[in-house]
């Protein structure tokens, strides 16, 4: 099939054509009638949820008993070390917690 561009560019020019953004300067500013169109559609967006769909196979892996990286993701069905930033992640948002000693093993915080 045709080859569509995924740019932000791209996605505000055609957005221009039709009315409903417009630039001013450097910025995009949605116009009246896009505010029509647009505010309807974005209204009932729940807000981003802070953990994405492959850290919550991560966090759905680990359980009350502490695992090792290696673990989890053999659990979770991905890559080591995708696993490993995954729970680093989750780490930063509370989320889970590393038990102190050699290997590095993770539980649900």
């Amino acid at each position: 099939g045709r080859r569509h561009s995924q740019s932000t560019s791209y996605s505000l020019r055609t957005l221009a054509r039709r009315g409903l953004v417009e630039k001013a300067g450097r910025l995009w500013r949605v116009t009246d009638a896009g505010r029509a169109v647009l505010d309807p559609l974005v209204r009932f967006v729940p807000a981003r949820e802070p953990v994405t769909g492959s850290q919550r196979a991560v966090l759905e892996a680990l359980g009350a008993d502490a695992l090792t990286t290696t673990d989890v993701a053999a659990r979770a069905g991905v890559e080591r070390t995708n696993t490993h930033r995954r729970l680093e992640v989750l780490e930063r948002l509370g989320r889970v917690e590393r038990v102190p000693g050699r290997p590095v093993r993770w539980r649900r915080a």
